[in-house]
């Protein structure tokens, strides 16, 4: 098998070269021709025009910087995509791996949609990991080169776009706003003259305690049970209302602090307060008109 790399920046040069290490035979090529050129060294073959990297290989992987960039790179070379894979790894919205999907099929190539949920530098190990969707074949044919790729990469549904909704759920929504609650945390502590990286901190143990907390929650979502026999929603909040109140006291914004009270009042409010916390997953939609 042989994979066309569109796109050689951080993210896409690791990918091409997990590929080369994993025995694969890899073209690439990049807008700004001077970027890859490293790249040449390493076994990739760089490829001056987009046509000769189509033409290079069986499989393209899209690792530009978005829908826009690869639609005009992909301008005019529609046609070389017939009877090849598309396996796209760049961030992007649910409905536009939809419409990729659509206007792949219709240049008469398969689709895949991917997205990395790691670093640069965790591409090729065993930890790193890939949410994989759309053409169940394509995965099943190329799954092998993926795992070489990022070693924990699975296959997340049929929907093109299942795999940006866990990017924005996991990733966005979970992971970035956890650290840029810990960064409101640190901000916190430092305006009240505590140094955030004192080892008393234990640091250690609330990380190992949100690990557990949240994969209980996950468990208890399995059969839709919100009661509790540990603390009510309505504890949960009026324990945020003081501890908001603390963190403005020494003059700071408290920005995710006040948009989880919000999140709270809302939930108290549909009749969830006598509920667990994680009975707030049942009033967080808006209504749309």
């Amino acid at each position: 098998m042989r994979y066309t790399v569109l796109g050689t920046g951080l993210m896409g040069a690791a990918v091409a070269r997990a590929l080369v290490q994993a025995g694969y035979e890899v073209s690439a090529w990049n807008r700004t021709p001077g970027r890859a050129a490293p790249l040449a060294k390493e076994g990739i073959v760089l490829c001056a025009t987009v046509d000769q990297a189509l033409r290079a290989g069986d499989a393209v992987i899209l690792l530009l910087l978005d829908r826009a960039a690869a639609e005009d790179a992909l301008r005019g070379h529609e046609g070389l995509l017939a009877g090849k894979d598309v396996i796209n790894l760049m961030t992007g919205l649910p409905e536009e791996a939809v419409e990729l999907a659509e206007a792949t099929a219709s240049a008469g190539a398969r689709y895949l949609d991917g997205a990395i949920e790691c670093y640069p530098s965790d591409i090729a190990t065993e930890a790193a990991l890939i949410n994989c969707s759309g053409d169940a074949q394509v995965w099943s044919d190329h799954n092998k080169a993926i795992k070489a790729v990022a070693g924990r990469s699975a296959f997340v549904g049929t929907e093109p776009g299942a795999a940006n909704v866990l990017d924005a759920a996991l990733a966005g929504t979970f992971h970035s706003v956890a650290l840029g609650a810990l960064c409101e945390a640190f901000s916190f502590l430092r305006a009240s003259g505590i140094d955030p990286s004192r080892p008393e901190i234990a640091l250690d143990y609330w990380l190992d305690f949100l690990k557990e907390e949240a994969l209980g929650m996950a468990k208890k979502l399995e059969g839709d049970e919100f009661t509790t026999v540990e603390a009510t929603l309505s504890v949960y909040l009026a324990a945020i209302r003081q501890w908001r109140h603390t963190m403005l006291g020494v003059g700071q914004r408290a920005s995710l602090m006040t948009a989880h009270m919000h999140n709270l009042e809302i939930a108290e409010a549909a009749g969830c307060g006598e509920l667990g916390f994680l009975s707030q997953v049942t009033s967080t939609s808006i209504q749309r008109s």
